[in-house]
């Protein structure tokens, strides 16, 4: 299995400056590109692709705030939506 990285949002500000070095790299314009390359990757090797991040982005496709502590790292709310997601991918292979 390989699954896709989870989308983040830059709104919040950055407080703390390894927060801000991270959302500078971690973009998800950035995060698309990696994600297709995963998506490549996983089928050359066979591999089921995984992307659980349906219902997670707002409609700038980004991280809701909702979901997020600080633009980077999901709360509860937001791995349960991870979590529903996710179990598509089990019944799946159930």
């Amino acid at each position: 299995y390989i699954m896709a990285y989870y989308p983040v949002n830059d709104a919040y500000e950055k407080a703390d400056s390894r927060l801000e070095n991270m959302l500078q790299v971690r973009t998800n314009a950035n995060l698309k590109i990696v994600n297709e390359k995963l998506k490549d990757m996983a089928e050359m090797f066979g591999y089921l692709y995984i992307d659980v991040n349906k219902n997670l982005t707002d409609e700038e496709e980004k991280l809701k705030l909702e979901y997020t502590i600080e633009g980077i790292h999901m709360n509860a709310k937001g791995y349960r939506i991870v979590f529903e997601n996710l179990k598509e991918y089990l019944q799946e292979r159930a």
